[in-house]
């Protein structure tokens, strides 16, 4: 059986497995290469360097995430698919909030997600800068609640149960988008 080609699909596959696997620290270039069975040299003319493996591992996971969303029919529907869609990514690819963190994304990348965005939530009133803040603001408290319950859970969950709550704060920011927007405050 002849070796597969190296692409840049196959590297990144292979480097969110050793993600899974053993945590963002093992993910590096040699390693990778070894995993892939070829010298670090021929992952750059696919992948530029190290930045460039992370955002693109980052962006597959993001993508695979977006992937299994269901059609919405509003807003707050697609508001908190999203959210619980990315509390259960951050929970099933290990490490999802420190590799999100660790990437330095480009304008261009931001540039692409808003397009993305507005593109989708305009259909149901919001304009671009409010599809933008309303991911923003799903993303960061999903991330936090997340980063709570990774780093503080079990002490943290004796004194509240860390999923329920990241729920009912999901839902507490939908229901204060729902009231800003109706008063015209964003």
């Amino acid at each position: 059986m002849a070796p597969q080609p190296l692409t840049p699909d196959r590297i990144v596959a292979e480097a969110l497995a050793l993600l899974q696997e053993s945590g963002l620290e093992a993910v590096s270039l040699r390693r990778l290469a070894a995993r892939l069975g070829v010298q670090a040299m021929s992952i750059y003319w696919h992948i530029a360097n190290k930045d460039e493996l992370l955002r693109q591992m980052s962006q597959k996971v993001f993508q695979d995430s977006m992937s299994t969303m269901p059609e919405c029919q509003s807003w707050q529907d697609w508001a908190r698919v999203y959210g619980l869609g990315l509390w259960d990514m951050y929970h099933r690819v290990r490490d999802a909030a420190r590799l999100t963190f660790s990437v330095r994304y480009s304008d261009d990348d931001f540039r692409q997600i808003g397009d993305s965005l507005a593109a989708y939530l305009t259909r149901f009133g919001l304009d671009a800068g409010q599809a933008i803040q309303l991911h923003s603001s799903i993303q960061a408290l999903v991330i936090g609640w997340a980063g709570f319950d990774h780093t503080f859970g079990e002490p943290l969950g004796r004194l509240i149960e860390i999923e329920p709550a990241m729920g009912d704060s999901l839902d507490a920011l939908i229901k204060g988008w729902d009231l800003k927007l109706a008063m015209g405050e964003v």
